[in-house]
């Protein structure tokens, strides 16, 4: 007979030999100074995507995955400093200002996307105290059906609880998110000679 694995117990194991998320990102990334370096190999094949046009070139996918992927494990409070490593001529400096460019516009929608969550908590804030506010007029009026009252106050509390979402838990996520590109945006470039 099959012995059944204990799931709970290995992932129990597991956490306890490995290291805290900090501890590992402050051992692999951070030097003395405090600043988190990620150290990319590039040339110039890898550098930009292959449909761009010479004129205005845009980073390739893989380079922003890469550094995407590596700058999570970060803590936000540590600035980030891409170490290139090239045995090509690299543009250290057009590289940082493309780099902090695709990481602003991100910026920027994240910053539309908190305003556009304030804005809905809001409304539905409004449109939940306005239905309930029309459910208690109506539960002292006698001719009103208590079905039909009911509907108001099941509409009124679901929107004051959509609104208290959008506030507390859905704005929490998108202000994680703004942090995190905010540290990216504010990304220096260094170059590292081989």
């Amino acid at each position: 007979m099959k012995k059944r694995r204990n799931f709970i117990k290995d992932i129990k194991a597991l956490n306890a030999n490995r290291k805290a998320l900090r501890s590992f990102a402050k051992e692999k990334y951070i030097d003395e100074k405090g600043i988190a370096n990620i150290h990319i190999n590039l040339n110039s094949d890898n550098l930009y995507n292959e449909y761009s046009i010479s004129k205005a070139p845009t980073l390739s996918s893989s380079l922003i995955e890469y550094i995407d992927s590596t700058a999570y494990f970060i803590p936000v409070e540590y600035p980030i400093n891409i170490v290139v490593h090239s045995e090509d001529n690299i543009d250290v400096k057009q590289l940082e200002n493309k780099l902090r460019e695709h990481y602003w516009k991100l910026l920027a929608d994240k910053q539309d996307d908190l305003r556009l969550n304030r804005i809905i908590a809001i409304i539905l804030l409004f449109i939940g105290i306005f239905l309930l506010s029309i459910y208690f007029i109506l539960t002292n009026i006698p001719q009103t059906k208590e079905l039909f009252n009911e509907v108001f106050s099941i509409a009124g509390s679901f929107a004051i609880w959509e609104s208290i979402d959008y506030a507390l838990i859905i704005r929490n996520v998108l202000k994680i998110d703004y942090l995190n590109l905010s540290q990216l945006a504010l990304l220096t470039v260094t170059e590292e000679k081989e």
